[in-house]
């Protein structure tokens, strides 16, 4: 008997055996991530003031909220039975959506009719306004470059409004990007350059921003329903659409120039959409029919986990860092809290 080939022929097995237990280990963490989504543990409310249409993470449990009517709210969420508000924007009354540059020191706020709105956060978490700019229409949502120079707005049937916010208290308008219906939310890729415009009926436009004076048209893609938000793959090569009645649908945009439909799942008012850190699940805000939660580790086959019902409206849903409490903007109802274990 040949010992050395019968030693290499078990060293072969077992690390065969080893590389196929750590995948079926790796796919079954996974699907037990994606499986604890489908339910809540438990959901609990917290009113706050005006009508919350978007949470956005600033650091850790710190978030900024989005409520017409009260402005722009800095809540603590370190202990999310117990949450509590620290500080209100109470001038931008018209807030639909925050931005926040990547030293957390400004905020660029879409505040509806009254435009942009650019805030200074203090360290003791106080909120000043600093500048603000009146555009044509109705300011909807807002992205900001990576370099917290350039604010894109979501400016409703004006398109998409490019703006200079290099100077806090002087932005001024350097740019227009016309879509063929109502811009309703923007978003950037991680490198600034790429610029994807839920345009509602006119399904999404992905623009070259690279120049930011002169912003570049690279393709649209047709969408089933109107495309209300966005949400990127954090490798960049996947755009999740949130499509109203047209549910949910997964574009490959790896070639922004041909982006191509690969994968789409049920709901009924899509309104935005926000990924689990792994990627793995999509937690889609279904306007009255609370959070729909959707494996979407296999993207060609998306898989409806469950629906968690909420208080009031669902416009939007951030997670926290631990990724197992969500927080959902609610309206009038202020947020939902649920917890999945």
């Amino acid at each position: 008997m040949d010992t050395c080939n019968h030693k290499q022929k078990t060293t072969g097995h077992r690390n065969l055996f080893l590389y196929l237990s750590l995948i079926g280990l790796l796919l079954f963490s996974h699907l037990t991530q994606a499986a604890s989504y489908q339910q809540a543990a438990n959901t609990t409310h917290f009113q706050t003031p005006g009508e919350v249409h978007n949470i956005t993470p600033l650091n850790g449990n710190i978030m900024l909220l989005a409520a017409q009517g009260a402005g722009v709210i800095l809540a603590d969420f370190g202990q999310p039975e117990s949450p509590r508000i620290v500080s209100t924007a109470p001038f931008s009354t018209q807030a639909e959506a925050v931005a926040i540059s990547r030293s957390g020191q400004r905020i660029y706020v879409a505040n509806g009719a009254g435009g942009l709105d650019i805030l200074a956060l203090s360290g003791n978490g106080q909120l000043k306004l600093l500048g603000r700019l009146d555009t044509p229409s109705f300011a909807f949502d807002v992205a900001i470059s990576p370099d917290s120079k350039i604010a894109y707005i979501a400016d409703n049937t004006n398109g998409v409004v490019v703006v200079d916010v290099s100077h806090s208290a002087q932005p001024r308008v350097i740019a227009t990007i016309p879509t063929q219906a109502s811009a309703a939310s923007v978003l950037l890729s991680a490198n600034g350059r790429t610029l994807y415009i839920a345009d509602q009926a006119s399904g999404i436009h992905i623009v070259n921003v690279s120049t930011p004076f002169s912003p570049q048209p690279i393709a649209r893609a047709k969408t089933r329903g109107h495309a209300q938000g966005l949400a990127l793959s954090t490798d960049g090569n996947r755009l999740f659409s949130a499509n109203n009645t047209g549910g949910l649908q997964i574009f490959d945009i790896s070639q922004p120039q041909f982006p191509r439909m690969i994968g789409q799942a049920n709901t009924q008012n899509a309104f935005a959409v926000t990924l689990s850190a792994d990627n793995q699940t999509a937690f889609v805000s279904d306007l009255f029919n609370g959070v729909q939660t959707i494996n979407v580790a296999q993207p060609y086959q998306p898989v409806n986990l469950g629906s968690i019902k909420t208080h009031g409206t669902a416009e939007g849903v951030t997670l926290l860092p631990n990724q197992t409490t969500a927080l959902v903007a609610g309206g009038k109802s202020g947020v939902s809290i649920i917890n999945f274990r």
